[in-house]
């Protein structure tokens, strides 16, 4: 739509000399600051998960308790990552850098972490699918939707995606990664998440997955 040019009587008068400068000041300080947000925001993130699982040095809750505690934080940040990325147009780069920050978080704390997310989104009539892995060097993710299947090479602590070209309103998802196969359904014109991940501290071990 074209808005229509505003009337010359309408217009704000033009600042001039030292009242200008003081004006330009003034509407900086009032500009949002978008990368200030995101920074904090992600410190908030990271602040809530470690505040949720009440870490101490070098200790966590009891061995029976805190995996599954940690893994109800997991399933309820990441996705709380990714929806932060995408309100700030940067799509997969919030619950990437979240996601590093917890497997070096968690290795400090005795915990092995290992994940594999995948994140669809829709690029007009197709489905962008990113794949991101910690799962402790390169993987090989197939993708599958129909009769189109993509094999995705992803780095180590890295990212790799590829597009499907119209698929369904609903659309079946399987993704296979090593000797693990799941399939999820996503709708075409929302952002969907599958996670699955595990946690490991001495001889407790404990996985879960998770698709929104």
């Amino acid at each position: 739509m074209t808005l229509p040019a505003a009337l010359s009587h309408d217009a704000p008068a033009v600042p001039q000399g030292r009242h200008a400068r003081d004006a330009a000041r003034c509407a900086a300080s009032r500009r949002p600051r978008k990368g200030q947000f995101f920074l904090l925001a992600s410190i908030l993130l990271a602040a809530a998960f470690l505040l949720g699982a009440s870490f101490l040095p070098g200790s966590f809750r009891s061995p029976a308790t805190d995996l599954p505690f940690l893994s109800e934080n997991l399933k309820n940040e990441l996705p709380a990552a990714y929806n932060l990325g995408l309100n700030q147009s940067s799509d997969v780069a919030a619950l990437l850098n979240f996601s590093r920050f917890l497997n070096a978080t968690l290795t400090d704390h005795g915990v092995n972490f290992t994940l594999l997310w995948v994140a669809a989104r829709n690029a007009s009539a197709d489905a962008n699918v990113t794949v991101g892995s910690l799962l402790g060097g390169n993987a090989t993710v197939n993708l599958t939707i129909g009769s189109t299947t993509r094999s995705l090479q992803v780095a180590a602590n890295g990212t790799n995606e590829t597009l499907f070209t119209a698929p369904g309103a609903v659309f079946n998802l399987t993704i296979v990664a090593g000797d693990r196969s799941t399939t999820v359904e996503f709708l075409r014109n929302k952002a969907s998440l599958y996670l699955f991940f595990r946690l490991q501290r001495g001889a407790d071990r404990l996985q879960d997955e998770l698709a929104v």
